[in-house]
Parts: C-alpha cells; structure tokens; sequence
C-alpha cells in the first residue's frame, strides 16, 4: 500500500486538516465529525494515529471487527467506519480497495436498518397512544396550576415532559441553550436558533434553524407562563437548577424525560421514544405527501421514510 505511506507519520491535527482543506465546504459538524473519528480510532487502537501507520486502512472485515469490539454504540461505530472510508479517498486508495470497505458498510447498513426496524415494530406496539399521553399530561398540568405549593423540581419535569407531547418534539439539540427572546423587541426569528419567542397575551413559539413553530396548547401556554413569571429568571428556557441558571444539557433532558414519564405515564421514556408515539399518531390521520415532507422536515429527517415507517 505504497499510496499511504506520506500520510503514515500524519497526527490526528494534520489529517484533521488535510480533510478540512479537501472539503472546504463541508459544514463545520461534518469537520468536527472527522476529527472526532480519527480521535476515536486512537482510543481503539491504543495509539496516536502517527504510529498506527494507517493498519485500519488496510483489511475492511478486520477494521469493522475491531470497532464492532470496542465500548462504543453502534451509530458511533457506523460512523466511524465511514469516515474511514472517507480517509480512504483522502488518501487516494485503489477503487478496488475502496469498494471493498463500500461493501461492508452497505451490508453493516442493511442489518442495522432491519435491527432498527424490527425494534421500531416491537416499540410501537409498547408506547402508550399519544391522545393517552396528552390527556394524562393535560390533567397533570391542571392539577399543578390548582396546588398552591409547587415546587421547582415538579414543575421542572412537567415543563420538560409537556414541550415534548403537547407540541411537536424536536430532537433534544435543539432544546440546547434555548435562549428566551421577546416580540416587543422586534426580534427578528428567522435569524435565531434555539430560541422561545415570547409574545403578548400567552403566545409563544419555539425557533428552530429560523423555523417558527408556534405553541397552540392553552394548558402549555398556562404553564410556561408560571414558569417564567415565577421559577426560571434566567435567559434560558430550560434549566435544571434554580440557582445556578445554567441551560441544560442533553443527559439533563433525558433524565428529566425519564422520570416525569415514569411518575407520569407509569413508564420510562426518552426523547426517541416520545417522537415515536407523536409519529405514530401524525400517521394515523393519513397525511397526505405534501404534509408528510412538511412534518418531516420540520421535524429535522431529509425525507418521508421515517414516517411511513410508524405506520
């Protein structure tokens, strides 16, 4: 493989930018992606890539096989290979050798999207329907706003549990250092991310990519209004202690998801597991193809398949 050998003594930074260079208009998470990858492959190989003389170029079933080993997720793992495979055009690899790596990440893909289905199938045949789901949150929003003695963590939790069954629910990064912005001010919306706009009379709307969606839900509403007005002074809409007033984090919404749901529901789930339900209902109504795009992408996937999946 005489093609690597000028790239062997290459350090994770120098790959890192060498790729950078290459696809100068990939976008920054795609950049950081591959950095991240090549990190990666140093902790399963237990080496700096500098001494690993590019091994896991060489032998796509052993390099799958030694991924498959390591401690990281599955996604992490498909990945990581096809950022590999990335490598391999980087570095100018055979088209015989390349497809030799295409081949096993095409089958790898194929067994995980049949495992995910299969899951996705037992799934929706365990969630709670999602008219169940908002009821029992409805009520427990009214029982709260009739209790005179609420507390930060109770509201906390229904807070969370509610933007993720009584409106649309986005992926949990897009809840990430949700910043609170005002109408009054003229806000311009479509230049923000991850924002809640606040307007006058109750009206609210989550900011996403500079989409705006708006919150319809009276009893939400009723909600956020308690919880700004008299629990959260901080700029951020969700966060997971009042005293410090920091934005919280993705493992902050999840645990949070996990326990209201457990109290709530009577069963524990994250935020996957509420997009799902909501799918699920979505495809009940029989949408037609223009909304099933426009749900799709509101809801952040590049095409309809995931949908009419939760058939």
């Amino acid at each position: 493989m005489d093609y690597i050998k000028k790239f062997n003594n290459y350090t994770v930074d120098q790959f890192s930018n060498f790729h950078d260079e290459s696809f100068n208009q990939s976008s920054s998470s795609t950049k950081k992606a591959m950095k991240g990858s090549l990190k990666r492959i140093e902790k399963i190989w237990g080496k700096p890539l500098e001494e690993l003389n590019l091994s896991f170029l060489k032998n796509a079933d052993e390099t799958y096989n030694i991924l498959k080993a390591s401690k990281y997720s599955s996604n992490t793992q498909l990945q990581t290979f096809t950022n590999i495979l990335k490598i391999l055009k980087l570095v100018d690899a055979p088209l015989a050798h390349y497809n030799k790596f295409l081949k096993v990440l095409n089958l790898e893909g194929k067994r995980r999207e049949k495992e995910e289905n299969d899951s996705l199938n037992t799934k929706l045949d365990y969630y709670p329907p999602y008219q169940d789901v908002k009821d029992i949150v409805e009520s427990n929003i009214d029982a709260l706003l009739n209790n005179s003695e609420i507390n930060f963590y109770e509201i906390k939790l229904l807070i969370v549990l509610s933007i993720f069954t009584l409106t649309i629910p986005m992926r949990i990064s897009n809840y990430l250092n949700m910043k609170l912005i005002y109408d009054e001010d003229g806000a311009d919306f479509k230049k923000k991310n991850n924002a809640i706009l606040i307007g006058n009379q109750d009206n609210y709307s989550f900011i996403f990519d500079g989409n705006k969606i708006d919150i319809n839900n009276i009893k939400l509403k009723k909600l956020i209004r308690l919880w700004l007005s008299e629990f959260n002074t901080s700029g951020f809409f969700l966060i997971n202690n009042n005293q410090l007033n920091f934005s919280m984090n993705s493992k902050d919404i999840n645990v949070s998801l996990s326990i209201s749901s457990k109290n709530i529901l009577g069963v524990s789930l994250n935020a996957s597991d509420f997009r799902s339900i909501y799918m699920k209902y979505l495809m009940s109504l029989d949408p037609h193809i223009k909304q099933k795009i426009l749900l799709s992408n509101i809801m952040g996937y590049a095409n309809i398949n995931l949908l009419e999946k939760h058939i």
